[in-house]
């Protein structure tokens, strides 16, 4: 269910984050940042649950972590600096006085 759920955001992310380029939107490429920075914190451990059938015929339950995604942190961490760096550009064109899209 976790893995799913970091799949679907990380989607979400690539495409907030190709409209608030193309459109030069304030508030989407706040969206895409915190999206970024909390994936960039949650991929260090994922659970996944699982099931399993013994010989003897009993089921037995658990939890599976995942904690080697440190690759992937950094990667969104990156994509996170980026959009930073994009909304304090778009504040400055604000701030001089060209007229931007807040939405």
């Amino acid at each position: 269910m976790l893995e799913s759920i970091v799949i679907l955001l990380v989607i979400v992310g690539v495409l907030l984050m190709i409209l608030s380029f193309e459109w030069e939107s304030l508030m989407l490429s706040s969206v895409t940042f915190v999206i970024w920075m909390g994936l960039s914190i949650g991929i260090h451990q994922i659970e996944i649950p699982y099931t399993a059938i013994q010989s003897d015929d009993t089921i037995v339950t658990g939890v599976q972590q995942i904690e080697n995604l440190y690759m992937y942190g950094w990667l969104f961490l990156g994509l996170a600096i980026i959009m930073f760096l994009y909304i304090i550009s778009l504040a400055f064109e604000m701030y001089k006085g060209k007229e931007k899209r807040i939405m």
